[in-house]
Order: C-alpha cells, then structure tokens, then sequence
C-alpha cells in the first residue's frame, strides 16, 4: 500500500509539474486558460512536494516536510470556488478576491511557527502529551468546515446558472462537467470527515490510509481537470450574456400580454428564430419589440412556459414536421434535429420525450 501511494504521489507531482510547464510558458494556452485552474494544479503540487521529499529522504527522514502538504489545506476551498466562479461568469481577477485567502495565511504562519520552527524535543513532548494530536485535529475540522462552505458555494453557483439558463437560452450549456467535479469533490470532503472521526476515537493508522487516499484522489481530480483544460477548453468557457434592460419592471397589462401573445406565434411560425442553435432570449424579445423583464413576463403568463421550454417546444414542432416529409427521408434523427435547430442530442431527447411523453423512435414506431 505504501509502494502505491508513493508511486501515485511521484506521478502526481510529474503530471502536475507538467502540467503547469505547459499552461504557463505555452504560448497557445497563455490567453485562454483559466488562471484559478493554474493556481489550483499549484496547490495540488506544493502539497505533492512535501510528500515527495519526505518519501524520497532527501534531506533524510525529516517528518516537518509534510507540513509543507499541510499549506495547501485552507487553499484549496476558495481556489476551487473561484475557478468553478471564474468558469461560469468569467470573472477576472479582483484584489478583494484576496480576502478568501486570509485563512490560509494564517494557517501557514501558524504551521511555520507550531511545527517547522520548533525544536525535536518540543515537538516529541507535544506528541507525548496528545497537545500535537489535538492540534491537527482542530485544523482539521478548521480546514473541512471552511472547505466545505466553499464547496456549497460552488453548487448555489452552478444552480443559479442553471436557473439562468433556461429563462435566458434555447440551447444548453456544457456545465455537466462542473457539476460531476463538485460531486468528486464532495465525496473527497466527506472521506476528510470520515477521517477526523477516525482520528477522534484514536485510530491513527486507520486514519491515515485514508487521508493519503483522500490527497491523492484530489490531485487525481485537478489534474484530470487540468488535462480537460488543455484537450477540451470549451468546457471551461460556458458564460452567457444575460439581457441588460432600460426597464426594471413590466408595465404590460393583461390585453397587451394576450395581443403578445399572438403577435410572438405570429413570429415563431413565419420568421422560425428557432432555427438559430444560439438563440437568446435578448434575441427574440427584440424581434418582438418587448424588453426583458416584458418578455419574461409574456412566457411565464402568457405562454406558461420559460425560454427555454419555449423554444424547444417550436423546434420539437420542426422536427417532426421534416421527419413526416419527404425530404429527410435518408436523415438521421439527430441531423434532423440539428436542421430543427437542436445543438446537441441529449437536449433533444430530452425535449422530445418531455413534450411528447415518449423517445422519438418510440413516437415514430
């Protein structure tokens, strides 16, 4: 088992050194990468190195070099929360963005000063008293309650932009990706609470087969990340431009929503905006001559639907309007869902099925 996590360790570092090699110094990626992402993979490797030197003994067996792994424990919560921000918003730098890092400086003091500082007979007679154990174990509540905060952040993130989405798009984003990382992450935080639990009823060696597997499975996690990044940036980039509106409130009244309405069929039918894979509500609110909060206005109690709904609703029309011609005939269902202007196959399916209570080759079986 040790074998194995020094191995892991030892690829980790390689992969994560690597990683940052190309991300900063490679011209093709300097402008697109996300710099919470560099900053992450260089959390990851400061606490891979501290490992790395105590396993390798490199300055001998010197057990205060996994205290430099330990810098990483407050870092990685807002470095995590801020790339998935960074991810959804595109929000640069900001000094204030700082602030989320105050913790994590005084925690590094705090190690510097408690642990690499003191001398081997104070840190033996601390061991000796249970001082020492008590320490890392109140860091270690410290460190899994501030990261689990930033953990919850993430998701009220991820699902305020989903709520956004579909009030402002016709088409959906790629932010699975996010969602399965805070859920790898999550099942991290939880095997970090497990192994305080351990360590609270005094199983040590327990506790600490588990927590070399909760490090490497975060880096694991980063670097897998890391290397998405490289491969497919589009799924770091899933920002949407919301509406900006001179308005703050709709003024329509109840006939003006009803002659809206018909005017916003009138629309869908003969002009067919749905076609566009990209169509923002921003779009069609225009081509209407309504602003946003008007248009949103008009959906939920007009139409009873949101933006997203909507259109789909007309494209899942198209669609079985081109499969039943016969010019489609030597189609795919997915080409002719791309022509009814679908953008992806899993938004398709499960528009059809929504709207029509079954898959499309069930409906045309």
């Amino acid at each position: 088992m040790e074998n194995l996590f020094a191995s892991l360790v030892y690829f980790g570092l390689f992969q994560g050194l690597f990683l940052l090699t190309i991300l900063i110094f490679g011209n093709q990626f300097r402008k697109q990468i996300n710099r919470y992402l560099v900053f992450l993979i260089t959390v990851v490797v400061i606490g891979l190195l501290g490992r790395t030197l105590l396993l390798l003994e490199i300055f001998g067996y010197e057990p205060r070099l996994i205290t430099i792994s330990e810098f990483s424990m407050f870092l990685f919560g807002p470095a995590f929360a801020l790339f998935v921000r960074s991810s959804l918003q595109h929000k640069s730098f900001k000094k204030k963005d700082l602030l989320h890092f105050i913790p994590a400086v005084i925690h590094i003091l705090y190690l510097i000063k408690y642990f690499i500082l003191a001398s081997d007979e104070t840190i033996n007679g601390r061991f000796a008293s249970g001082e020492l154990i008590r320490i890392v174990l109140t860091l270690g509540i410290i460190g899994l309650i501030i990261n689990f905060g930033y953990w919850i952040w993430s998701w009220l993130m991820l699902s305020r932009f989903n709520s956004k989405m579909i009030s402002e798009l016709s088409y959906a984003v790629k932010s699975r990706f996010l969602k399965m990382f805070l859920i790898a992450i999550g099942i991290c935080l939880a095997f970090w609470l497990t192994i305080i639990f351990i360590t609270f009823f005094e199983y040590e060696l327990l506790a600490r087969v588990v927590y070399n597997f909760v490090w490497i499975s975060l880096t694991m996690i980063i670097l897998f990340v890391g290397f998405h990044s490289l491969t497919r940036p589009e799924l770091f980039s899933i920002e949407f431009k919301s509406a900006k509106t001179k308005y703050s409130k709709s003024k329509l009244k109840p006939e003006d929503i009803k002659n809206l309405k018909e005017e916003l069929e009138a629309i869908m039918q003969h002009k067919k905006p749905y076609l566009n894979k990209k169509l923002h509500k921003a779009e069609l609110a225009e081509m209407l001559g309504v602003n946003d909060p008007e248009m949103a206005r008009l959906l939920n109690e007009g139409v009873g639907m949101n933006f997203f709904e909507f259109v789909n609703f007309y494209r899942i029309k198209e669609f079985i309007a081109l499969v039943e011609s016969q010019e489609f005939n030597n189609f795919t269902f997915i080409a002719i869902a791309s022509e009814a202007g679908f953008n992806s196959k899993s938004t398709f399916n499960k528009a059809f099925k929504d709207l029509m209570g079954k898959t499309p080759r069930q409906y045309f079986a």
